[in-house]
This record gives structure tokens, C-alpha cells and sequence, in this order.
């Protein structure tokens, strides 16, 4: 078999999965997929005669069954350093998704991933949303690389778990970026976004991010990265461009920071919020709903 999916069948007599040998050795990823004929596949723990199944090689072997009971080394199945869950309500439905970072793992397919089954014999696809890596749609994703493709089919509202003291930007391919933590909940258009994580991952562009909750009621919080240490000023401006509140001035180090505003002062209204450096601005704007 060749790296990648294969479609495999048995002869004259059923196989369990765990007989099902490749050299090189532990090259299959399990579990295994058998089609229902109708509109889904199945985890199949056995290869019945005269069906077809779908097995997924992590690189080039020879796929075998040597008998006399012997048992078989399939794909390690390593544990995750962290892991964090996406859940997301699409029509009525929730489909879940896990992504994390093991120190062990490969950038490309291992034990630690969770694959989708390919697409229905039709073309049709049995997820709404998926991670891709490669020309693979994952479940759940672990690697040891920094960020996460995530690809969505339709609208959907996202809430996450996620390990303490961990935040997440995720970056729209138009340029948007949201921050995630467990207490949020997004809505994302179709499309494809890329996860990453302040934590992990090198020194980021300067950046002022859509403050949450927006619109908000007395308090939201404003995230900004900075690519080097620089004096900022950190300001809330209101419609007449007159200065409502200064939140930060002052040299920062590099990297992601968040700030509170907390505007119950403030009447209800359209403010922008400005980030100035000398090495550049941005701003966004937020509304005030009391």
C-alpha cells in the first residue's frame, strides 16, 4: 500500500484488524473505516469477505496478515503534552474537535491524530468542520508544530476548552483575528482560519485585536502584540475625536498583551480604541450599550 488512504478487502475468511500486519511496521493508523452502503462509514474491528475497507498508511508497506493469530503493531497512540477542545454548533448540531501539542509528535500524520474517513462515494463530506494537514481532514490534531489550520463548510458558533493559563488568536485568511479563552464563544463565517497561541508561537506583528465582548456593557477587554519593546499609548477615543480614556502608556516588551476598559462612566456609543507606537498604529472600533 502507498502513504495515505487505501481501500483493502479480505479473501475467504474474516480478519480482525489487530492480525493485520505492515513492513515496515506500525504504519497503519487505526481504526479502520467500513462504508454502510447508505450514507456514513463505520469503525470496523474486522475485514468481513467480499466488503471494502478504508485503511490509512503513514507511509508506504505492505500490508499483510500472517496468521496463526498473530498480533500486530499498529500506529503508537501517544498522548497529547496539552490538548484543547473546539465545540461547534452547526444546524442544531454539535461536532467536537481536539487539537493539541505533544513534544513527540510528528507535524505530519502519527498515533496521536484522529482522522476523518474520506469523502462519501457521492463527494460528499461527513463533516462540516475539520483540521487539515496535508491532504488529510483530522478530528482531533496533535503535533509539535505551533498553529492549526481549521476549516469550516458552513456558518458556526464555536466555544472551547482549553488548558489554564492558555490563549488563542484565531486568524481569518482576510487578515481578522478573534482572541479565544474558555469563556468565549465566537461565530465564524465559511472559510478557512488558522489557530495559534501567544504562548507558542514567535514574535507577532503589531496587531490590535476586535476587543470582547463587542458590543458590551461597562467592561470588555483589548488585546494587542507588539513585534519589539516599544513605548506605546494604548487610547479610547469617542466620535468627536476627543481622548476618553488612556489606558496604557508606557514601554512594553514584545509579545501579546490585554488590558480591561472599563467604561461605566462612558455614555452608550460608538468609541475607537487606538494603539499608537513609533513604529505604527491600528484601531478598531467598539460600541457601548448601557
Amino acid at each position: 500500500g502507498y502513504s495515505g488512504w487505501n481501500l483493502i478487502g479480505a479473501g475467504i475468511d474474516t480478519i480482525s484488524v489487530s492480525n493485520i500486519c505492515t513492513s515496515p511496521g506500525g504504519l497503519l493508523l487505526t481504526p479502520l473505516y467500513g462504508y454502510n452502503g447508505a450514507s456514513y462509514y463505520n469503525e470496523s474491528s474486522h475485514i468481513i469477505p467480499g466488503k471494502g475497507y478504508w485503511a490509512l498508511l503513514l507511509g508506504d508497506a505492505v500490508i499483510s496478515v500472517p496468521g496463526g493469530g498473530m498480533f500486530c503493531r499498529a500506529a503508537a497512540k501517544t498522548s497529547p503534552d496539552w490538548e484543547a477542545t473546539i465545540s461547534a454548533e452547526l444546524d442544531d448540531e454539535v461536532e467536537i474537535l481536539k487539537f493539541g501539542i505533544g513534544k513527540h509528535s510528528a507535524n505530519g500524520l502519527d498515533g496521536a491524530d484522529e482522522v476523518f474517513p474520506p469523502s462519501l462515494p457521492d463527494g460528499e463530506k461527513l463533516n462540516s468542520i475539520r483540521f487539515r494537514r496535508d491532504m488529510f481532514n483530522l478530528k482531533r490534531d496533535i503535533s509539535s508544530d505551533e498553529e492549526w489550520w481549521l476549516e469550516l463548510d458552513k456558518p458556526a458558533q464555536l466555544s472551547f476548552s482549553i488548558p489554564a493559563d492558555m490563549n488563542f488568536i484565531i486568524t481569518a485568511t482576510s487578515g481578522e483575528m478573534f482572541e479565544i479563552s474558555d469563556e468565549r464563544t465566537i461565530s465564524l463565517n465559511a472559510g478557512m482560519y488558522k489557530i495559534s497561541s501567544p504562548e507558542l508561537a514567535n514574535v507577532p506583528a503589531l496587531a490590535l485585536l476586535p476587543n470582547h465582548p463587542n458590543p458590551f456593557n461597562s467592561t470588555t477587554r483589548i488585546t494587542f502584540s507588539l513585534p519589539k519593546r516599544e513605548k506605546i499609548q494604548l487610547a479610547v477615543i469617542d466620535v468627536m475625536g476627543r481622548n476618553v480614556a488612556t489606558l496604557i502608556e508606557d514601554e512594553m516588551e514584545p509579545g501579546f498583551h490585554s488590558v480591561m476598559w472599563n467604561a461605566k462612566s462612558s455614555p452608550s456609543g460608538i468609541y475607537f480604541i487606538k494603539l499608537s507606537t513609533p513604529s505604527g498604529s491600528a484601531t478598531t472600533r467598539t460600541m457601548l450599550v448601557k
